[in-house]
């Protein structure tokens, strides 16, 4: 889910960027005018492994910066969704949901249907953990309908598994009314074979 490099690239950080304090206003880490988008973004996945938030979330905003001065519109897309994924870890729900805002209107402008599914996944993601699970749905299926049209085998398994999820979490609020009850849970297990079968598809 996060932008990760080969190791070549992450040595590269570390050794061009290391821990320097971020100057924005001085042109890029300690002033010196460093820009490459790629080793930057390499050091803020670093920092989310090593579960230090806040300097991820800064080394993020600076690539999202140079993105910015570059006019690099799908970097910004990328450093939009890595921020609002750090949010929807911390419990920050409606400010991962602006973040991805942001990077769903930029993956429209720049026509790149691909990362724009794999943004829709993520608020369906934060719907669903904000308790919105018929918006969960609605946006999964967005995402769902990118990835058929590419495609994209793996992608539509777990658009499926997720889909699985969120109508089970349906079946449970329903119980009172056991013919809405049925239809989710149809639509349950109709999504978790589709994912098992697409699942299997990519070992054969």
């Amino acid at each position: 889910r996060w932008l990760f490099l080969p190791l070549s690239l992450l040595f590269l950080a570390i050794v061009s960027c290391g821990d320097q304090e971020i100057n924005v206003a001085g042109g890029g880490i300690g002033g010196t005018g460093y820009t490459s988008i790629g080793p930057i973004t390499a050091l803020g996945s670093i920092y989310v492994n090593l579960s230090d938030y806040e300097k991820a979330v800064k080394y993020f905003s600076l690539a999202l910066e140079i993105a910015e001065r570059l006019n690099d519109k799908k970097s910004m897309a990328q450093s939009y969704i890595n921020i609002a994924i750090i949010h929807k870890d911390n419990k920050d729900y409606n400010k991962a949901l602006e973040y991805d805002q942001k990077a769903i209107e930029l993956c429209k402008e720049i026509s790149d249907d691909k990362l724009l599914s794999n943004v829709y996944m993520n608020v369906s993601n934060i719907r669903f953990l904000k308790g919105e699970y018929d918006g969960a749905i609605d946006i999964c299926l967005k995402s769902l309908a990118i990835k058929r049209s590419n495609d994209d085998t793996y992608g539509m398994g777990i658009a499926y598994a997720n889909l699985g999820e969120y109508y089970f979490a349906l079946v449970k609020n329903a119980e009172q009314d056991h013919q809405i009850w049925e239809s989710y849970l149809d639509s349950a297990i109709f999504s978790y074979r589709k994912s098992l079968y697409l699942a299997e598809k990519l070992h054969d």
